[in-house]
């Protein structure tokens, strides 16, 4: 184990970053990692999150392997962010990103932002919990390019589910919240089982 954790150059044209960690109910750290490929690169394995798990409080971690589903497919993801958390209301251990039907490069799309159940002892998705948080809508004149990324979560004190908020970019060229939450956030209330 090393004592901090990254992608090799083989799988990630930067490495690893954004991270996101969530505690797994036998002690061990679960964390994502977000990674870019560049145009034109050839990496071993294109466009995904990668995680690692550490025993020792992020003392040290595991080598970091990709994000998959539980029947072996990677998932595929651009360079966005990624949020692992586990809910106190169920117990289960869930991912928001935006995944996407086949490999990427770079930053895009991130049209379609997902909220999937993550299996504890494979730590790997489980396909047919993925569930469409928010999604393109070309009718409504939403321009090719817009970005459902940069929101921020939290866990509702009484009902126990996710609140998560967005907002509208400049040219509406996405949602997104930085550091403080403006006025003008789109809510979205995440009911869990």
């Amino acid at each position: 184990p090393d004592l901090y954790a990254t992608v090799k150059p083989e799988f990630s044209s930067d490495g690893g970053d954004e991270p996101s960690i969530a505690l797994l109910p036998d002690g061990r750290w679960f964390m994502t990692m977000r990674v870019r490929t560049h145009v034109g690169a050839k990496l071993a394995i294109p466009s995904g999150k990668f995680y690692t798990t550490s025993t020792d409080q992020g003392k040290t971690w595991s080598d970091p392997e990709p994000l998959r589903f539980t029947d072996g497919r990677q998932v595929f993801c651009p360079a966005s962010l990624a949020h692992v958390f586990r809910s106190t209301k169920n117990g289960r251990l869930y991912i928001i990103t935006n995944i996407l039907a086949k490999p990427t490069v770079a930053c895009d799309p991130r049209t379609t932002l997902q909220i999937a159940e993550i299996d504890m002892e494979s730590l790997r998705v489980i396909p047919e919990t993925v569930t469409v948080i928010e999604t393109r809508d070309a009718a409504a004149g939403q321009v090719e390019t817009i970005r459902f990324s940069n929101w921020r979560r939290y866990e509702d004190r009484e009902t126990r589910n996710i609140v998560l908020l967005m907002t509208g970019c400049p040219g509406d060229v996405g949602r997104h919240v930085t550091f403080v939450v403006p006025q003008h956030c789109y809510r979205y209330d995440i009911i869990l089982p």
